[in-house]
């Protein structure tokens, strides 16, 4: 049994102009992270070539025919075989990027991090993408750690729909199991707009599996740092 602290962190890395002040943002956020001690961090919108500015002791990422901007870092995710999955349903902008599912076998534990499709219309394709996610983490023995920027939105019934999906998968919602649940795109941010609805698009889920089980003990979200999205940090109990 071991304590486990995790990270998930959307670092707003879209180029100019669609995201502002990225090489500050990016040097900000690594000298945070690099001060840090966690056991799994995962990380998106380090899209190439820019993930390259981002100075981040240990930071891996898989280089295949797309770019997911997903990378992963902490002490477990050093020796991590990792393996990244594309998503078959996209729209909009996100079909120049190959968003999809990154996977770090850790040797009794995987950490799955992920970006879904964003915008408010786009809620049917993020329900695709999540049953392809649950399809592929179906497969896995080992207790799972799900981290990422969902994009789902609180009050839409298909993202509704979307999280039951987790929940009937085994899923558990980390920030809901401790009462803990708190925007993570807010317009107290200063990189949000002003008078932007609020929204939890940044969560973390578990799920017990035959080779293990993961217990949730605190959650919580960080101040506004260098994104437009918050880090979502939380402890887990690891029973083996």
């Amino acid at each position: 049994m071991r304590q486990l602290d995790v990270l998930t962190w959307n670092l707003w890395g879209l180029p100019w102009p669609l995201a502002r002040q990225r090489r500050r943002r990016f040097a900000r956020a690594a000298r945070w992270l690099s001060r840090q001690a966690w056991d799994l961090v995962a990380l998106q919108e380090a899209w190439h070539p820019h993930h390259r500015e981002l100075a981040v002791p240990g930071l891996r990422r898989v280089e295949d025919r797309g770019d997911a901007g997903l990378a992963v870092s902490g002490t477990l995710a050093r020796n991590a075989s990792l393996e990244q999955v594309r998503f078959a349903a996209r729209a909009s902008v996100d079909r120049f990027k190959a968003k999809g599912l990154l996977l770090a076998h850790t040797g009794g534990l995987v950490m799955a991090s992920t970006h879904l499709q964003a915008g408010l219309r786009h809620a049917s394709v993020r329900r695709a993408q999540l049953e392809q996610l649950l399809a592929v983490l179906a497969e896995r023995r080992e207790p799972v750690v799900l981290l990422g920027d969902l994009n789902l939105h609180g009050d839409h019934e298909t993202d509704l729909g979307s999280a039951r999906l987790l929940g009937d998968a085994g899923f558990r919602d980390v920030a809901q199991a401790l009462r803990a649940a708190a925007p993570t795109w807010s317009p107290r941010n200063p990189f949000v707009p002003t008078g932007a609805a609020p929204e939890r698009f940044d969560r973390i889920y578990v799920r017990d599996g035959e080779l293990g089980s993961l217990v949730p003990v605190r959650v919580r979200t960080l101040p506004a740092i260098a994104s437009d999205h918050l880090p979502v940090a939380a402890s887990l109990i690891w029973r083996s």
